[in-house]
């Protein structure tokens, strides 16, 4: 490198070259770059630092929704059709199979509940008075 390179040119070529092999020696690099060699020492001393401190993390999946309907405007996926919405295929025809299964038995026991009050209304005939009571929910 020479002296007409501008110096923050220098530092990000030194930087890089640092970064494409850390564990290399910093005062041959930075004369190869032309930097001082204390401030050589310095960033690759924090650089170290730094690439032992900081671990990748995985965003779990709320968050990336939550980061996507952010950044594209949508509102927020909310509620059980939102989140079955989100599913694969296979798993939306399971959740759509088991909401009408359950709205089905939920159905059929107040139906049964009504029926059977009906039934014990036929079976003890009308009330003093002649009158049928009628009960609705």
């Amino acid at each position: 490198m020479s002296q007409h390179t501008p110096y923050p040119t220098r530092i990000q070529n030194f930087l890089d070259a640092l970064d494409a092999d850390i564990d290399t020696d910093i005062g041959v690099l930075a004369q190869r770059h032309d930097i001082p060699a204390v401030e050589a020492h310095a960033l690759a001393h924090t650089i170290r630092r730094l690439d032992a401190a900081l671990v990748p993390i995985v965003p779990d999946e709320g968050f990336r929704a939550r980061l996507k309907a952010d950044l594209l405007g949508e509102p927020p996926v909310s509620g059980v059709f939102g989140r079955v919405r989100n599913l694969p295929p296979r798993l939306q025809v399971a959740a759509a199979v088991a909401l009408f299964a359950a709205m089905t038995l939920l159905g059929r026991r107040r139906l049964m509940s009504e029926a059977g009050d009906l039934i014990d209304l036929f079976r003890d005939g009308p009330q003093e008075g002649g009158e049928v009571e009628v009960v609705t929910h």
